[in-house]
């Protein structure tokens, strides 16, 4: 059998519930463009800013922004797509694309923190922009053949018509690739984004590690405080992404099912549509949390509405706080740069020993100069 149906929401739609829809809808997008465009725009405009992990972020933000209007606006807001059926084909399976891409996204940003706890000494030499924008690629392109598999390799699209699913075997295809995408790209990331983070507690509260950072850095405890602190911040990024779209998730897994097998019953509906707002609130939350638990990116943005309220900046002590332990760092560089040369005056055979060990301290300046940026 031919699709000859234009695709419209499902269940009993009365002039109230489309007048809701429209007005959480709009709402929800006119908040998520703004908060991710502002972000983004403060982290692109401060020089400061412009780190890997930061760079991980505004990847994110963009793909929120996306999301609002090339999905949640078309379909949500005005979904009766009679005169495109390529946008009404498209729809579905662009919105698989973009959640796809956040949820890897936050993969990535995970990984990245990962990184930065367990080499804190050469966390620098392997985290580089260019290592960033390749990760991103991979990103894109894996979320861009999973969320449009079925029309790039089963032709799930009709030119004349919106194209809906009837017959038996493409019901069983279009379950197959639930089941897939959902279990592999979804559940399956989100477990690993929790076990990394297991990881990165017990690596910073491991005694060995703790010996390490004592051995190798002047200001140990702070330092530790600083990873423990970043991880708890990107940690509670994530526990607010799982709270928000893991029940949408799972309800959509099992609506999905229940609605091929016949099964579908009007509370799971209703239940759906509640946590569909709560998931597609998250781009429009996710901006600002970041932006409040991260110390650099709340003092950047703070100073940009006072410099519109043409109020004082309020960074004055911050910047000396930075200055002063910029300061620290550099005046601890000479001094081991000059314990090095006394050594190589004194003992020839030492100074190997002695270079090795101001390249080392050279390493830990650039990674603390790094972490005072971004906290």
């Amino acid at each position: 059998m031919n699709a000859t149906n234009v695709t419209r929401p499902t269940g009993p739609l009365t002039l109230p519930i489309v007048l809701r829809r429209i007005i959480i809808y709009s709402i929800i997008v006119a908040i998520t463009v703004g908060t991710n465009s502002l972000v983004i725009y403060i982290i692109a405009t401060k020089k400061r800013l412009r780190t890997v992990s930061n760079g991980l972020m505004i990847s994110m933000f963009v793909t929120g922004i996306l999301f609002a209007v090339l999905y949640i606006l078309p379909r949500w807001i005005y979904p009766y797509w009679t005169h495109s059926p390529f946008l009404c084909s498209m729809l579905p399976y662009t919105g698989v694309c973009l959640i796809v891409c956040s949820n890897l996204h936050q993969c990535a940003i995970s990984l990245d923190r990962f990184l930065r706890v367990s080499l804190p000494f050469s966390y620098n030499n392997v985290a580089r922009k260019r290592y960033a924008i390749v990760v991103i690629a991979i990103i894109v392109i894996i979320s861009v053949i999973s969320g449009f598999f079925l029309n790039i390799f089963y032709g799930f699209y009709h030119g004349d018509v919106c194209y809906v699913v009837f017959t038996q075997r493409e019901i069983f295809i279009y379950r197959i690739y639930l089941i897939v995408v959902y279990a592999s790209l979804f559940f399956a990331p989100l477990a690993v984004i929790f076990a990394t983070y297991i990881r990165i507690f017990i690596i910073i509260n491991s005694k060995s590690r703790q010996e390490l950072y004592y051995k190798r850095s002047r200001q140990p405890r702070s330092t530790l405080q600083k990873n423990l602190k970043a991880a708890k911040q990107v940690a509670m990024m994530t526990g607010v992404y799982s709270l928000c779209w893991f029940p949408f998730m799972i309800l959509t897994f099992v609506s999905a099912i229940a609605v091929f097998s016949g099964s579908a019953s009007q509370t799971a509906t209703t239940l759906l549509e509640t946590f569909q707002y709560l998931a597609f609130s998250y781009h429009a939350i996710n901006p600002l949390l970041y932006a409040f638990i991260t110390a650099s990116v709340n003092q950047a943005l703070t100073n940009y509405f006072r410099q519109i309220c043409n109020l004082p900046a309020s960074d004055q002590r911050d910047s000396r706080s930075y200055s002063t332990r910029s300061s620290f760092i550099r005046s601890n560089s000479m001094d081991l740069a000059s314990q090095a040369k006394l050594r190589s005056n004194g003992q020839v055979k030492k100074s190997s020993s002695s270079h090795q060990l101001f390249e080392q301290n050279q390493d830990q300046v650039s990674n603390e100069k790094q972490e005072i940026e971004m906290l």
